[in-house]
């Protein structure tokens, strides 16, 4: 039997890339281009930027590789200045069928005597600089144009080498020394344009040429170069020019990084240049955008200078038409006619099964391309024509394209297939067609999930025979999951049973395969055959032994509504009219849930939305009628509950239990990564089966369920019917809702940033006076929400650099509702019967009140109603009296529980008591305190007054009055007060209007009571300075033995001091005897300092922290130190007698010498170890310090301690 070769042949033109350059004059690679709709469509933009119809002449055309960009613009460039019009016949012949005007236009510039000239570009590994000079000087040489090519500095640079060496000898003997490499090597990089070649010309010439710089007659610009190239042309009958720079992703894949300056200034002058010239064209081609090849390794200014160059070009992008491709690869596959219509009649079964499959399958857009895809691009499978494209797209690179599968003579291509093969009906199955691209999918990214899957495929390979059927279901099943179509394509049983064989036989593989441990796993929700990776664990048994567990813990509803938890359903209509976003909650319940009223109204008591959507599962199907009646029976019924049932019955627990198990599962094994995708795997395909049950429910137009609200069903089969519903709802339900304009504010949960804008504009509206616009400026957040809801609204007035608050001229009817009832609720509140704050909440939130206002902008709307009340309003918290503060309201919006407040009744009497304690504590006061509450401040400032009293005095009980005189005691009314400040004072008004009048003993409200606090103030303010003054007059008793109203403590005290003798003085006693003695001897004659510091020596403590006790040890104290120093005056003649003492004389630098006394004793065990520890040190030291240091370190302990 003869080959398959024999009646087809495959159009060899495209087994090899397209070569610009190359291939400009090659007539039958123009001939054999395939114009597709999408080439046209380039080519038709191309030309008319050609002849100067598009005001953009400089492009960059994006396409993947494979695409066929490089042959169309071949096409299209031979257009430009190719004249032989058969050359073109098929193209126009496809163009006059898309489009009859481009047709006339393009046939008549053919015929014309037009002429642009295509320069081409190519990445040369150089600057562009370098490439963009070669490629011109090539194309003209190729023209024979070299008479029009300018002088550039490269070429003056060789002529004035040869000059050089020509004219002047030596310098050019001294030039080949500075360039450390060979003459010729040097001129002939400059020749082909080398830039740094150049620049070490440059740098060299002034060395030779007595500091001179180099400056060639002319200039060197490319761009001027290339306009001066493209104006001398038209003598050559060419209109212009048009660059293409093929393969420019090479460049930048190279050179984004590093790209010179000179390289991107060039592209940006070069793209003006072309936007300006009519006769100058850019072409660039990539295969991808100039954007998607920056990455985080490319520095913030090459970036900025990149998106600049890309904002210069005018991006045309070849569209992927995968349908165009079945057109294409129809047209390289030629069929000897003879041959294919016999072929057709005696294979006409199979060839109509194929058209059922390619039906099935809805693989093309129009019925028009079925031919081509099932007889045109035979032999291919209609499956594999269908991936050849996609995945050739994703994958292919130069060697390997489309292109390169039809024509080339690789291993794997289609040409070796119709070589090896007979003229039977063999079909290329898509496993064929990825033993073609294996070697190009291999290099995926390993981050890919291309890659991945590539991965798993190699390692089930492994467990297969080679070419044998499950092998080549294995690389489908890649192939499939690669281009990800699955909605065409999908891969299951059937799919790969309509490419392989019948289905008996395919499932018996896949069953071989699931035992063999490879990648299969068949999805439940879908049917689709999934790749895996097999951990070798028996996964069924672990997830059945999981579920047993999670049925004892979860109930399967619960699972359930933490899916859908996410399904919110909105009334879009009364949405958009009101200018806010309410929402319905999505919930499932069974029957025994729908029949219990209370358990509905709980779930609307704890939701945060505005409704309910409850989807029914009914668990016992014999219930079915019986719930469909309890949902159309009369009965009531909350109107913010809808009602959705399943026309199916569906069995949905198992399913529940499984998915919960095997998250649990996947949870316990993050260290085992295989077996956690597994897992993962288990997890996508319940999930979709859940989801797809929540769809039947919340998609009515999937019309397998029944919809019912307010005990009728109705009508619905589309999701906007569904919403409208909900409008409606809401329209009843919430008819009160003012239309407030920001949604930023205008929501239950509003943003961190938002609630600090609304506390600047709460704080603000508190205040006594408030600013022009309440002191914002500019486009601020506080501005925007200050104009929308209050200047807008006409509740905040602006007038002459002021603003005021008038709700009477608010006119929107829902807000002067919400303000009255504010208002209202305010004035019947009394100390008796406080307002009740979540009651309020209540009446502006709740459904059955009609306003359903947003929480995010209560506090604002009570702030404005708050600025008038303030001065008499009280707000409590458990009985404790709260600062009227933004942060305050805001802590009521979060939980309005617990709050009350209430307006004081005000009378001229309470107003003076107040005005009079103010003045009484007036230092201690803050007077911007009484914005936040009417009594808090003045309580503030008396406990300000109280803490800032000496210890002593808030402490006293008794008082003390003298040596022998004994204590009196306090007034019990004064320790009461002081009593009472202690503690916290929860409750202000309480305080100063009921407490502190017990205190005092008033059975009523008496101003009398303000002398009875400012004595009380007196007392506790002088007692210290009393106690003062009586201590010292017991000093001069103690000291004198009498009392003399005429003499000062100092002159007692020195009397008593100069008594005493020098020993006395001098000697070191074991108390505080020689501090007592310091203190009289350096005294001045200030009583009140004296006193202060002895009492600090005697008890440790100041004055203002004694008590009465401290008292008592003070006096005890100073007479026996008194008592002491006497008792060794009157004995120092014996003292001295005995060998007991220790005297010491230290002179300071002054001269004078300061004798020091003290008594011999016997160690006790510490002072013995101290001894030994200073004897040790001192020993350790030894020669490293003198002797006379080591007693002058001794003697300056002594000096310090006595």
């Amino acid at each position: 039997m003869e080959k398959l070769s024999k009646n087809i042949e495959l159009m060899e033109e495209f087994q090899s890339s397209i070569n610009l350059s190359y291939d400009l004059s090659n007539k039958n690679k123009i001939k054999e281009f395939i114009p597709t709709t999408s080439y046209i469509k380039v080519i038709e933009d191309l030309f008319k930027g050609a002849l100067g119809f598009s005001p953009q002449r400089a492009r960059i055309l994006v396409g993947p590789y494979g695409k066929g960009k490089s042959h169309m613009i071949l096409v299209f460039l031979s257009i430009l200045f190719n004249k032989d019009k058969k050359l073109f016949n098929n193209l126009l012949k496809r163009i006059k069928e898309y489009n009859k005007d481009f047709f006339y236009q393009l046939s008549n510039y053919i015929d014309s005597n037009k002429k642009i000239l295509p320069i081409i570009v190519y990445n040369n590994g150089n600057s562009l600089t370098q490439a963009f000079l070669i490629a011109l000087e090539e194309t003209l040489k190729k023209e024979e144009f070299t008479d029009i090519m300018p002088e550039t500095n490269f070429l003056s640079a060789v002529k004035t080498i040869e000059n050089w060496k020509i004219n002047y000898r030596e310098t050019y003997e001294k030039f080949i020394s500075y360039i450390d490499e060979p003459i010729n090597d040097f001129i002939l990089s400059l020749k082909n344009y080398d830039l740094e070649k150049y620049i070490k010309f440059e740098k060299i010439f002034p060395k030779l040429t007595s500091g001179a710089h180099f400056n060639p007659l002319l200039g060197f610009n490319i761009v001027d170069i290339y306009e001066k190239v493209t104006t001398k042309l038209k003598s050559k009958g060419y209109q212009g020019i048009y660059l293409v720079y093929d393969e420019f992703s090479k460049y930048l894949e190279n050179n984004l990084n590093i790209s010179s300056d000179k390289d991107i200034k060039l592209l940006q002058d070069f793209a003006e240049k072309c936007d300006r010239n009519k006769s100058m064209n850019m072409l660039l081609i990539c295969h991808k955008d100039i954007n998607n090849y920056i990455d985080n390794s490319i520095s913030k200014k090459k970036v900025d200078e990149w998106k600049g160059i890309s904002g210069r070009f005018l991006h045309m992008n070849l569209s992927n038409n995968f349908s165009e491709s079945f057109e294409i690869i129809s047209s390289v596959i030629r069929k000897e006619p003879k041959f294919w219509k016999k072929f057709l009649i005696d294979n006409s079964k199979k060839f109509e099964s194929l058209n059922k499959l390619v039906d099935n399958y809805n693989l093309l857009e129009t019925d028009d391309l079925k031919k081509k895809l099932v007889e045109g691009c035979y032999p291919l499978h209609p499956l594999t024509a269908f991936i050849l494209p996609r995945l050739s797209e994703k994958v292919a690179q130069n060697e390997r394209t489309l292109f390169t599968f039809l024509s080339s003579s690789q291993k794997h291509s289609l040409k070796k297939f119709v070589n090896n093969n007979q003229n039977t009906f063999n079909l290329v199955t898509p496993d064929y067609i990825y033993d073609y691209f294996e070697s190009i999918i291999k290099n995926e990214s390993y981050e890919s999930l291309m890659y991945k899957n590539y991965k798993l495929l190699k390692t089930s390979l492994s467990k297969v025979e080679k070419d044998s059927i499950e092998s080549k279901i294995l690389k489908t099943l890649f192939l499939i999951y690669s281009i990800d179509e699955v909605n065409k394509v999908s891969p299951t049983l059937q799919t790969i049973a309509d490419i392989y064989g019948d289905v008996t036989e395919i499932n018996s593989i896949l069953e071989n395969l699931e035992k063999k441990q490879c990648i299969i796993y068949l999805k439940r929700s879908n049917n689709f055959i999934k790749f895996k990776e097999s951990s070798g664990k028996n996964i069924q048994n672990e997830i059945d032994r999981a579920i047993t567990k999670i049925k004892t813990s979860y109930n399967y509803l619960d699972i359930l509504n933490d899916i859908a938890s996410e399904n919110y359903l909105y009334p879009n209509k009364y949405n958009d009219t009101k200018e806010i976003i309410r929402y319905f909650d999505f919930r499932f319940i069974n029957e025994k849930q729908l029949f219990d009223n209370e358990y509905l109204e709980k779930q609307l008591i704890q939701t945060q939305a505005d409704g309910i959507v409850f989807g029914i599962i009914v668990e016992d199907k014999e219930k079915l009628d019986e719930v469909k009646e309890f949902l159309t029976k009369d009965k009531p019924i909350n109107k913010q509950l809808v009602f959705i049932l399943s026309k199916n019955k569906e069995n949905i627990q198992d399913i529940l239990y499984e998915y919960k198990a095997v998250l649990e599962l996947k949870a316990s094994v993050k260290e085992d990564s295989v077996l956690e995708e597994e897992y993962n795997i288990i997890i996508e395909d319940l999930e979709d089966i859940i989801l797809s049950l929540i769809g039947i429910y919340i998609n009515p137009e999937s019309k397998k369920s029944l919809y019912f609200y307010n005990n009728r069903e109705e009508k619905i089969s589309r999701k906007s019917q569904l919403s409208n519903l909900l409008s409606n709802i809401c329209d009843e339900i919430f008819y009160l809702t003012p239309i407030i304009n920001n949604e930023v504010i205008n929501k239950n949960f509003i943003s961190n940033t938002t609630i600090r804008s609304r506390n600047k504009i709460i704080d603000k509206l508190l205040e006594e006076n408030l600013e022009y616009n309440l002191g914002f400026r500019g486009n601020s957040q506080e501005i925007f929400i200050t104009r929308s809801l209050l200047i807008n609204e006409n509740i905040l007035i602006n007038e002459d650099n002021l603003s005021f608050i008038n709700l009477k001229k608010v006119t929107n009817k829902e807000l002067i509702n919400i303000f009255e009832k504010i208002e209202n609720s305010l004035k019947v509140s009394s100390v008796e019967e406080p307002l009740n704050i979540e009651k309020l909440y209540d009446f502006l939130i709740k459904p059955k009140y009609h306003i359903g206002l947003k929480k995010g902008v209560i506090p604002l709307y009570l702030a404005v109603v708050l600025h008038f009340y303030k001065k008499n309003l009280v707000i409590q918290k458990d009985g404790a009296d709260l600062k009227l503060t933004s942060d305050l309201l805001t802590d009521i919006n979060d939980n309005p529980k617990g709050y009350y407040l209430y307006l004081e009744d005000w009378n001229p009497t309470k107003e003076r008591y107040l005005k009079e304690l103010e003045e009484i504590f007036s230092k201690n006061i803050t007077i911007e305190e009484k914005t936040y509450n009417n009594y808090l401040y003045i309580i503030r400032g008396i406990k300000r007054w109280f803490i800032g009293l000496p210890k002593y005095s808030k402490e006293i009980k008794n008082r003390y009055v003298g040596l022998n005189k004994g204590k009196i005691k306090v007034p019990q009314k004064y320790v009461k007060f002081a009593e009472s400040l202690k503690k916290d004072i929860p409750n202000s008004r309480d305080y100063l209007f009921n407490d502190i009048f017990n205190i005092y003993e008033y059975q009523d409200f008496n101003l009398n009571i303000i002398e009875d606090i400012k004595n009380t103030k007196d007392f506790y303010e002088s007692v210290l300075s009393k106690l003062t003054n009586i201590l010292i007059k017991d000093l001069k008793i103690i000291f004198s033995n009498e009392y003399i109203e005429e003499a000062s403590l100092t002159s007692v005290l020195k009397d008593w001091y100069e008594d005493l003798s020098e020993n006395a003085k001098t000697y070191i006693y074991s108390k505080g005897e020689n501090r007592l003695l310091d203190l009289i001897k350096n005294s001045s004659n200030d009583e009140n300092e004296f006193l202060h510091k002895l009492g600090k020596i005697l008890t440790s403590l100041r004055l203002e922290d004694w008590s009465e006790k401290t008292i008592e040890l003070f006096l005890n104290n100073i007479k026996e130190i008194k008592n002491s120093i006497e008792k060794f005056n009157s004995s120092i003649e014996t003292k001295l007698e005995k060998d007991n003492l220790y005297k010491f004389i230290f002179v300071d630098e002054n001269g004078k010498e300061n004798v020091k006394t003290f008594e011999k004793i016997d160690y006790s065990p510490r002072a013995k170890l101290l001894l030994n520890e200073i004897e040790n040190s001192i020993e350790e030291m030894g020669y490293s310090i003198s002797e006379q240091e080591k007693l002058q370190v001794l003697i300056e302990i002594l000096k310090k301690f006595y």
